[in-house]
């Protein structure tokens, strides 16, 4: 149970909600900032607001000076590789540009570009995977409903890659075969280095490079900010999102990243390979770490049905649980338990320090998705949220492994749910959906042209998606908009509802008594 009862929280959150929706809006209007890190560590937060206001201010100050005297940025003409493999320059996106395709080294990088503590530097946000993002709460409940499509951008295949966002960039594969580096601010393609299969994981950031694998087995780390390759490792990688951690020293950097051979990776930041585990199946789960007890722990899932914990120091397993089923989540943790879905359709959470079972529940579909994990600060009692290919939506206690609510869907769900404050992100269907992450009413909705399996990645400014029909989308607050009053009434909490989406319910929220079915479908890819 939280320590603060909602009335309090509602009043006094009241306020830094309308500030920080104003604050947004300006974000999201603003030209394009050369991006710098700021910070290497967030100011305490209080109802999912990463900043207080003084520093809120602060930043807003350096934004405005760095837009007044800033010299804009120039790029010079990259110029393309000449490899075989590569395809020719192609008109892509809505504005029909040129794009440089695997360009050359420049002589020297303008920007060391790395992700700040404001974006979403890979997959699921974090190491723990745990989908929470409460310092990127772009909206609150009650302003999501004003969310309009910002920019929408074609990258020529079905997108099921999520985004990485840091600075000014959005990085983002398609099945085209190719990683893309957009301008988050107009989603104009900056460039696009092509490998030689589909990317469908998602890509990580640190160090200035971007890291991502390809189905042609490929593990590639490329600048972030001129596209060019850095080095690459043909080691069988394909559906595994990379995990980055960065050490107090560059040399204590590492990436940890599955492969299909059922082998895990471990790389330094310049692509040596310092070690290697190997399972009985192939790896398309993505790893997580974390520290519990003191001991650095990786988790991840195997095709071999078990699921691994191993240490970072002895590169040996501290345990290991088997499912019914392959295991291609990506494990999410809180430090103290690890939950994780099977193809089984039985969702685990699992005791950290030992793997012993906590509690099981079985959604009667595969679990594909990873779970959002969150705390107490919006529920009253912590919670996961995740999808299953069920066509539900779960909120699950975190502890009791009982049901809050589910929200149902036409649509099997691939998408992995993001939880930014009490708003909770996902694809379903042929959209993007919002829920109330306390109730499961629908609160907002957009339409793509093609199944959403791609999962959300938010930053201060946006929220970004890809689609089956080829698009990335972004989203943002109208800067032209009122500001939304916040209700004095606080949401009550609902226990077992059953929320079903109505492709005519956009932009309002369902009551357990509005029932409707959305008319979505598409593939069944998993989205990492």
């Amino acid at each position: 149970m939280s320590k603060h009862s909602w009335p309090r929280r509602q009043r006094y959150a009241a306020f830094i909600e309308r500030h920080m929706t104003m604050l947004m809006r300006a974000l999201c209007s603003v030209v394009t900032v050369k991006g710098k890190r700021v910070a290497a560590h967030a100011a305490p937060s209080h109802n999912g607001l990463r900043f207080g206001m003084p520093a809120v201010g602060v930043l807003l100050a350096l934004s405005l000076v760095s837009v007044l005297g800033s010299t804009p940025a120039t790029h010079s003409t990259l110029s393309i590789a000449t490899d075989a493999s590569s395809q020719k320059n192609a008109s892509i996106g809505s504005n029909s540009q040129q794009v440089p395709e695997n360009p050359a080294a420049p002589d020297a990088s303008p920007l060391k570009l790395s992700a700040s503590v404001s974006d979403w530097p890979m997959w699921r946000n974090n190491a723990q995977r745990n989908g929470n993002s409460a310092g990127h709460a772009i909206v609150h409940r009650f302003s999501v409903n004003s969310l309009q499509q910002k920019w929408r951008q074609s990258l020529g295949d079905v997108v099921t890659s999520s985004a990485v966002i840091a600075a000014d960039s959005v990085f983002i594969g398609s099945r085209d075969g190719s990683l893309y580096s957009l301008d988050s601010q107009t989603g104009s393609v900056k460039w696009r280095y092509a490998t030689g299969g589909s990317i469908e994981s998602s890509p990580a950031i640190m160090d200035g490079k971007v890291f991502f694998t390809s189905s042609d087995g490929g593990l590639y780390a490329v600048d972030a900010v001129s596209g060019h390759l850095v080095w690459s490792k043909d080691n069988r990688y394909s559906a595994s999102s990379p995990l980055i951690y960065e050490g107090a020293k560059r040399a204590d950097s590492r990436i940890y990243v599955g492969s299909s051979a059922g082998e895990l990776h471990v790389y330094d930041l310049d692509g040596n390979l310092l070690w290697a585990y190997t399972t009985g199946g192939a790896i398309e789960s993505s790893p997580t770490l974390a520290t519990v007890q003191g001991q650095d722990m990786l988790f991840f899932g195997s095709n071999d049905s078990y699921v691994y914990a191993l240490s970072t120091v002895t590169h040996q397993p501290v345990w290991k649980f088997q499912t019914r089923g392959s295991v291609t989540a990506t494990p999410a943790t809180d430090g103290a338990h690890v939950y994780v879905g099977s193809r089984d359709g039985r969702m685990y959470a699992l005791d950290a320090r030992n793997g012993a079972p906590i509690w099981t529940y079985n959604t009667n579909g595969p679990i594909t998705s990873s779970a959002a994990v969150s705390d107490a600060d919006y529920t009253e009692n912590s919670r996961i949220y995740v999808g299953s290919q069920s066509g539900q939506v779960y909120a699950i206690g975190s502890a009791t492994g009982s049901v809050a609510w589910l929200a149902s869907f036409k649509a099997p769900i691939v998408s992995s749910p993001v939880l930014a404050a009490d708003v909770l992100y996902v694809g379903a269907g042929n959209s993007i959906v919002s829920l109330s992450a306390v109730t499961g009413n629908i609160l907002w909705k957009s339409s793509t042209g093609g199944a959403v399996n791609s999962s959300p990645s938010l930053s201060d400014a946006i929220l970004v998606v890809g689609s089956a029909d080829s698009h990335v989308y972004a989203f943002c607050l109208p800067p032209e908009s009122p500001d939304n009053e916040t209700p004095s009434a606080a949401p009550s909490s609902t226990t077992g509802n059953t929320v079903s989406l109505n492709s005519s319910n956009t932009g309002r929220a369902n009551t357990p008594n509005s029932i409707g079915r959305v008319s979505d479908s598409g593939n069944h890819s998993s989205s990492k």
